[in-house]
């Protein structure tokens, strides 16, 4: 391969990377209705890999993805581990003041339902609005809760052989062209006619989905 064009593709991906992925709007409903079996997939809200949401029966919101229950106390507590919350819009992230869950609603969950959140998930990170619609308060409700979120799009799986797995990144890029100089044959790497041959073709596929996002 031309130096020339690799350093031109390199160039031009590394200027189109974005740390962050933002997704607005309200598109996923998701109800808790209380009582369940929150150890099971069905009643936790898996947003990624990082982040499933779910509340036990009394309490408030954890991540069950990184811990077993709620922990601390109110507005003191840090869960849901992994999350980061502020009133307003994920579009607003920059000029947003992100603290815990706890910390946004101050020891009254209820109070949140109708308010716009942005909430960054920070492992992946990635920011979303979410809004509240529902809070059970007291056993007797059995943990209930249901909010409106973004939605979020499937991880990228084309060529994904750079850390950190799960996204599509400069990385992969670098690693992609790597193999391709060294002869070595991806199994993602097929990506453009004449399939069976990895060749520059595919070097352009593979930029144009890292540009276009994971189709």
């Amino acid at each position: 391969m031309n130096k020339t064009i690799l350093v031109t593709i390199l160039s031009a991906a590394a200027g189109s990377v974005v740390a962050q992925d933002v997704y607005t709007g309200l598109d996923v409903d998701y109800t808790y209705i209380g009582f369940a079996d929150i150890t099971l997939p069905e009643n936790q809200d898996r947003m990624t890999d990082n982040v499933w949401i779910t509340r036990d029966i009394i309490r408030g919101i954890f991540n069950a993805a990184q811990e077993e229950g709620f922990t601390g106390q109110g507005g003191s507590s840090p869960s849901p581990i992994g999350t980061a919350w502020a009133a307003g819009s994920a579009a607003d992230y920059q000029s947003l003041t992100f603290g815990t869950w706890g910390s946004v609603h101050g020891g009254s969950p209820s109070s949140l339902i109708g308010q716009d959140l942005a909430v960054h998930l920070v492992d992946d990170d990635i920011y979303i609005d979410l809004r509240f619609t529902a809070w059970g308060s007291g056993a007797g409700t059995g943990g209930s809760f249901a909010y409106l979120r973004s939605d979020i799009p499937a991880p990228c799986n084309i060529a994904d052989n750079a850390m950190p797995l799960g996204v599509l990144d400069l990385a992969d890029i670098q690693g992609f062209i790597s193999a391709y100089l060294s002869g070595k044959i991806l199994p993602e790497a097929d990506l453009a006619e004449p399939f069976g041959v990895y060749d520059l073709a595919d070097i352009h596929a593979f930029i144009g989905a890292f540009l276009d996002g994971c189709p």
